[in-house]
């Protein structure tokens, strides 16, 4: 059985999905992604990449970012689609 995260982790996540519309466990996956290309592997460091994450969606708008970022991840879901070809 995985270990429960970490609850301030939880809700800082689960707010970041709230302003993105999307799912706590979708805005989590999110802020792992971003923590693994930056080379984040402990707790408390991704814990703080989500806190920084929450604070730039706070300041630049979500509804700016989230299309930003639902624009990104479709590039990187061609680029990778276009790679397996």
């Amino acid at each position: 059985m995985p270990i429960a995260p970490n609850r301030a982790y939880t809700e800082v996540c689960c707010r970041i999905g709230s302003l993105l519309h999307v799912s706590g466990a979708s805005a989590r996956r999110q802020v792992e992604i971003r923590a693994a290309r930056e080379g984040v592997r402990d707790q408390s460091g991704r814990q703080a990449m989500a806190e920084a994450m929450l604070a730039e969606l706070q300041t630049a708008g979500a509804d700016r970012v989230a299309s930003t970022a639902l624009e990104r991840a479709l590039e990187e879901t061609d680029d990778s689609l276009a790679n397996e070809s």
